[in-house]
C-alpha cells in the first residue's frame, strides 16, 4: 500500500508539472484525463495523487505565467499580471526563485499550523462557513479592489460592475432563472472564463510587445535571487496568512486569496511589483492546502477539482473524512505527500526556469508567434472540450478588442468580480434572508 501511495504521489507530481506548463490545463483537466486510471486506486494513493498534481501545478504554472503571460487557471491572474511585466525587465528567473521560495515557505507554514489546530477543525469550519463572516470578508475584498490599484476608484467601480454583470449572464442557481441571455443558447451556460481572460489580459500584452523580443537578457545568479526574496519575505508571510484565511471559502479559495494578497502588497505601486507577485503566489500555495481541509475532515468538496475527486471516490465506493483517516492509522501519509510535492516543486522550478530562459534568449525573436500559437491551440482545445468552439472564438475576439482598447486600465477588478459573482450572489442572498 505504501509503495502505491508513493508511486501515485510521484505520478501526480509529474502530471502536475506538465499541467502547470500547459495553459488552460490545470488540476481539473488533469483529473479528467487520468479519470479511468484513478478509478482503480485506493483512498490514500488517490489523495496522494491529487496533492501531487495540485502542488506541482502551482510551481510550474508560475513559469508559464511569468515567461509567456499565459494563465493556467483563475488563480494565475496575478502571476500573469506581475510576472510577465518582470519578465520584460529581464527579471523572470528572479521572479521564479521568489515565487518558488514563497510557495514552499507558505506550504510549510500552512502544514505546521494545520497540524497544530487539528483538534479544533470543526470549530474552525463553523467560523468560516458563517454567512456573516463570509459577507464581511467579501465586503472587505471588494473595498480593497475599489481603492487599491492604478485606476481611479470610480473607474474601478465601473469596471467591477461590468465584471459582475458579465458574471451573471446565464443560469442563476439561486433564482432558478436565466439572466441576460436574450434567448441565445450559448449564453445560457454563461460567458466562458478562459477566452475572456485571454482576450482581456493576454492579448494586450502581445500587442504591447514593442520589439517582439525579450527587453533584457540578464541572467541573475540564484544566490542574488534568494537574497532579493529574503528582503521581501514579509510579503510571503502576508500572502501565507491570507491564503490560510481565504482557502476555506467554498468555490473561491485560491482565487480570493491570490487576488487579495496581490492587491494588498501592490498598493499604489505602478508598473511591475515583485512583492505583489511573491505575496500572491505564497497565498496560492497556502490556500491550496487549506482548501483540502473540508474534504479530508468532513468529506465536503469546495472546489471544482475536489468535486471531481469526490465523484471518482463515489464511483470507486470510497469515502473520506477525518474519522476514516484516523481509523486507517495512516493520516501522516498525507503530510508525506505534501512535503514530497513541495520539495519536488522547489527542485524542479529553478532548473526548468533556467532552461526556459536560455531557450527564450536564443529564440526570443520567435516568442510572440509561439505565444500566439499556444494561445490559439489551447483556445481550440478548451472550446472543443466544452462543445462550444465558435462561441469561445467569438468571446475571445470581443474580449480581445475590449482588452486592446482598454489596455491602459487595470482590468483585474473586472476579471475578479466576474469570477466571484456567483458566490457574491449566494452570500448576499443568504445574508439578507438571515439577518435583514
Amino acid at each position: 500500500m505504501f509503495e502505491s501511495f508513493l508511486f501515485n504521489t510521484l505520478l501526480g507530481c509529474l502530471l502536475g508539472s506538465v499541467a502547470g506548463l500547459i495553459p488552460g490545463a490545470g488540476i481539473t483537466i488533469t483529473l479528467m484525463i487520468a479519470y479511468p486510471y484513478l478509478l482503480g486506486l485506493d483512498l490514500l494513493p488517490l489523495l496522494g495523487f491529487y496533492i501531487g498534481v495540485a502542488n506541482l501545478a502551482q510551481f510550474t504554472g508560475s513559469i508559464t505565467a511569468i515567461y509567456f503571460g499565459m494563465p493556467g487557471e483563475a488563480n494565475s491572474i496575478p502571476a500573469v499580471h506581475e510576472g510577465y511585466a518582470l519578465n520584460k525587465q529581464g527579471k523572470a528567473h528572479q521572479a521564479i526563485v521568489g515565487t518558488s521560495l514563497g510557495s514552499t515557505l507558505a506550504g510549510v507554514i500552512a502544514l505546521i499550523l494545520l497540524c497544530v489546530i487539528s483538534p479544533w477543525f470543526l470549530d474552525f469550519f463553523n467560523l468560516f462557513y458563517n454567512i456573516a463572516f463570509q459577507m464581511s470578508l467579501f465586503t472587505f475584498v471588494v473595498i480593497v479592489f475599489m481603492f487599491v490599484g492604478r485606476n481611479p476608484w470610480w473607474v474601478n467601480v465601473l469596471v467591477m460592475l461590468a465584471g459582475y454583470f458579465i458574471g451573471n449572464v446565464g443560469y442563476n442557481t439561486y433564482t432558478a432563472e436565466y439572466q441576460y441571455t436574450f434567448n441565445i443558447v450559448d449564453l445560457k451556460n454563461g460567458i466562458p472564463f478562459y477566452p475572456l481572460l485571454l482576450g482581456l489580459l493576454v492579448v494586450p500584452h502581445i500587442f504591447a510587445w514593442e520589439d517582439k523580443q525579450i527587453l533584457s537578457k540578464q541572467i541573475i545568479k540564484n544566490l542574488d535571487a534568494v537574497k532579493i526574496w529574503f528582503k521581501n519575505i514579509k510579503h510571503s508571510l502576508l500572502g501565507t496568512l491570507i491564503g490560510l484565511m481565504c482557502g476555506l471559502v467554498p468555490g473561491m479559495g485560491t482565487v480570493l486569496a491570490t487576488n487579495l494578497a496581490h492587491k494588498l502588497s501592490k498598493g499604489k505601486t505602478k508598473g511591475a511589483s515583485y512583492p505583489a507577485l511573491v505575496s500572491a503566489e505564497s497565498a496560492n500555495n497556502s490556500a491550496v492546502l487549506t482548501t483540502l481541509l473540508p474534504l479530508v475532515v468532513i468529506g465536503v468538496p469546495i472546489t471544482m477539482s475536489e468535486a471531481l475527486l469526490v465523484n471518482i471516490m463515489e464511483r470507486s465506493l470510497l469515502e473520506v473524512n477525518w474519522s476514516i483517516l484516523i481509523e486507517s492509522g495512516k493520516p501522516l501519509w498525507l503530510l508525506i505527500s505534501v512535503i514530497m510535492s513541495l520539495t519536488i516543486g522547489l527542485i524542479v522550478s529553478w532548473p526548468l526556469s533556467r532552461t526556459v530562459q536560455t531557450l527564450l534568449i536564443k529564440f526570443g525573436n520567435y516568442l510572440p508567434y509561439l505565444v500566439i500559437v499556444i494561445l490559439l491551440g489551447t483556445l481550440v482545445y478548451v472550446g472543443n472540450m466544452n462543445y462550444a468552439l465558435w462561441f469561445y472564438i467569438l468571446v475571445f475576439v470581443v474580449a480581445s478588442s475590449i482588452g486592446i482598447v482598454c489596455r491602459k486600465l487595470d482590468m483585474l477588478p473586472l476579471v475578479f468580480l466576474f469570477l466571484i459573482s456567483d458566490r457574491l450572489d449566494f452570500i448576499g442572498t443568504a445574508f439578507y434572508r438571515l439577518y435583514l
